[in-house]
């Protein structure tokens, strides 16, 4: 009966509230949601299929369709769930945990609900959320960091445009904000640490130089490896510059403090452009664009690892079958190979250029 009343307008939500809470019945109200949501029930359910899985970076998800998760479609279900909030927060917070669709959580990021989620409840989703919820906790962790981050890019662009805020005090708040960040940040497991950082510092043009610092840490060196080869995450050569510029700059350390080697990180890098080659993936035509940013990563590896790289083109070019004759007996395999054969020559092109041939 609420759904159909709110379907019918959103409006009456205040007038549904007092006649329930006047009756006793928020806590049916509760309990119908906890069970509409869960999914358990074969009667009384919502099914949502979200494309989420088709990003192997649920924060790039989430930005990307920011208040575009069914909040029209459902939004008599998302204004029953706003009775339970006004009523009870930690009741509100438990059925948005407990929803399989995550159609309240995801909405959380909109404009429905006027305050963020606890910090119990983030803590709840870092930890022991499943990959889209962690990444939705992530979101409203360091949601005051993205924030500060774009008031201090607009008062650097047009600092004659009036502003609330002074330099100094929207870096005092980053540094508090930081603070409250790391505090939540450190209950994740090693592996969901470096997967939660890598996802904010390819979604976002900048990203404060303390997630380069603890993504760097000596005891996420593993799950950063896995991250650059193996997540599906770094998809071209502009993503994998990103990374490689992020391990250039910022020092691998123990917990005690002491310096350690990058050779895995650079090997991941290496590896990861191989992969591009041998799985006709992540550059798909070679111009300026793909040339700038193959240069770039060049300059930051280690010499040795370019000489591995230019070792491995030579073998892959001789593979190709680019010959005229191939050209005149197995004409598709020719324009396949022909294009993967200009990729690999551009690659050696600034190789020879750099003097590593």
């Amino acid at each position: 009966v609420v759904l159909s009343l709110l379907h019918t307008n959103t409006g009456l939500m205040e007038d549904i509230k007092k006649a329930l809470d006047k009756q006793g019945l928020i806590g049916h109200l509760y309990g119908a949601l906890c069970i509409f949501l869960s999914g358990r029930s074969s009667r009384l359910n919502l099914e949502i299929q979200w494309n989420d899985v088709g990003f192997p970076n649920r924060y790039d998800f989430l930005t990307r369709f920011f208040d575009s998760f069914g909040y029209w479609e459902n939004r008599e279900i998302l204004y029953a769930a706003k009775i339970i909030a006004a009523d009870d927060r930690a009741r509100f917070e438990e059925l948005a945990f407990k929803d399989s669709t995550r159609l309240i959580l995801l909405n959380m990021t909109s404009f429905w609900v006027e305050e963020l989620p606890t910090e119990a409840l983030i803590i709840r989703l870092l930890k022991n959320g499943d990959e889209l919820q962690a990444n939705i906790g992530f979101y409203f962790a360091v949601w005051n960091i993205t924030k500060d981050i774009c008031d201090y890019k607009q008062l650097n662009s047009n600092p004659s445009l009036p502003s609330t805020k002074t330099k100094r005090q929207i870096n005092k708040e980053f540094r508090k904000h930081l603070e409250e960040f790391h505090a939540l940040y450190s209950c994740c497991a090693t592996e969901r640490k470096a997967s939660l950082l890598i996802n904010y510092i390819l979604s976002e043009n900048e990203y404060p130089s303390m997630f380069g610092y603890w993504l760097m840490a000596a005891e996420l060196q593993e799950a950063l490896v896995y991250e650059i080869t193996s997540s599906g995450k770094i998809k071209n050569l502009g993503s994998l510059k990103k990374i490689a510029y992020l391990i250039h700059n910022y020092p691998c350390k123990d917990i005690g403090g002491v310096r350690q080697k990058k050779d895995r990180l650079y090997t991941a890098i290496m590896e990861t452009m191989e992969r591009y080659v041998t799985d006709r993936c992540g550059i798909y035509l070679w111009d300026t664009q793909q040339e700038i940013a193959f240069r770039s990563i060049c300059h930051i590896l280690p010499k040795k690892y370019l000489q591995k790289l230019s070792s491995f083109l030579r073998r892959n070019i001789k593979s190709y079958m680019v010959s005229e004759l191939d050209e005149m007996v197995r004409f598709d395999i020719y324009l396949k190979d022909k294009h993967q054969w200009e990729i690999c020559q551009g690659m050696m092109k600034v190789l020879k250029e750099l003097g590593v041939m």
